[in-house]
């Protein structure tokens, strides 16, 4: 879980610093002062990882127990970090396509790679955290 964390914090950091850069420079050529409009991204996957991170995956969870008799296990919220994860690497595959041709691709593309990468990272974050602390619940607090 700690690598999972490091992996999307090392990420987050690269397109947060670079984004601006991006965005400022030819073709895009966005004004100083509308550049902070890219701050409306985490909003937005604020709001989708309170429903995925949140309401989906206790969901899931609780299916998985009920398939187990009422039994819980902290494996069994692994299984919300499969489309976090997914998200991440196509977040990845998206930013770096829309920063490299940027000739050829929307800014959209590297926006919404942003809001991609921001949901990934923070839904994985809240993941990884239950299940830590579901497997060592006497050390939790």
């Amino acid at each position: 879980m700690v690598l999972v964390n490091a992996a999307f914090i090392g990420i987050s950091l690269g397109t947060n610093l670079t984004i601006t850069t991006v965005l400022l420079a030819p073709p895009y050529n966005w004004p100083f002062d509308k550049v902070g409009f890219v701050v409306l991204g985490p909003f937005l996957a604020a709001i989708f990882v309170m429903v995925i991170g949140g309401f989906v995956s206790d969901r899931v969870v609780n299916s998985l127990t009920k398939r187990n008799h009422g039994k819980r296990e902290a494996e069994m919220s692994l299984w919300n970090l499969v489309f976090p994860m997914f998200c991440g690497v196509l977040g990845c595959l998206l930013y770096g396509v829309g920063g490299e041709y940027v000739y050829k691709v929307h800014w959209m593309a590297i926006f919404s790679a942003s809001v991609i990468l921001i949901f990934a990272f923070s839904t994985a974050n809240i993941i990884a955290s239950v299940v830590v602390v579901e497997s060592y619940p006497r050390g939790a607090g």
